[in-house]
């Protein structure tokens, strides 16, 4: 169970840096406060978020971070799981980008696949070991 509060500041006069952030508008306090139900344990973590858009309220912007968050988790942490992104060390030229490129390709196809069962990984590891589900992958027809 998770209870956050966010707490937003337009007034930037105390921030002696703001010329480091052209058009900083606000900072977000979000505090977080994380119960695990099953051994009653609490933790609490406060982080600070910054922003350019002058007319924002504390829950706009409490919901904006939290989407922030959804695509995070939806798509870089796949990235990082499925395809150990964050382990890569491509440094030629653009090779890093297109590598992602088709790290992001294969991701979507993929998720295509509407019978799929496993997790992104093992999807991955079958397709390279079973060429009729790879060509379902990539045609969308199975034989």
């Amino acid at each position: 169970m998770e209870q956050r509060t966010v707490r937003l500041s337009h007034d930037l006069s105390w921030l002696t840096t703001t010329e480091r952030w052209p058009g900083l508008a606000y900072v977000a306090q979000v505090t977080r406060e994380t119960t695990v139900l099953a051994t009653d344990k609490t933790s609490k973590e406060t982080v600070y978020y910054i922003g350019s858009d002058s007319t924002v309220s504390a829950e706009s912007a409490g919901s904006a971070i939290r989407r922030h968050w959804a695509v995070e988790s939806k798509l870089h942490w796949v990235l990082d799981v499925a395809f150990r992104e964050d382990d890569a060390r491509h440094r030629a030229q653009n090779t890093a980008q297109n590598l992602a490129t088709l790290r992001h390709f294969a991701l979507n196809i993929v998720r295509q696949d509407a019978d799929r069962k496993v997790g992104v990984a093992n999807s991955r590891k079958r397709a390279g070991f079973d060429r009729n589900y790879l060509i379902k992958l990539l045609t969308g027809v199975s034989e």
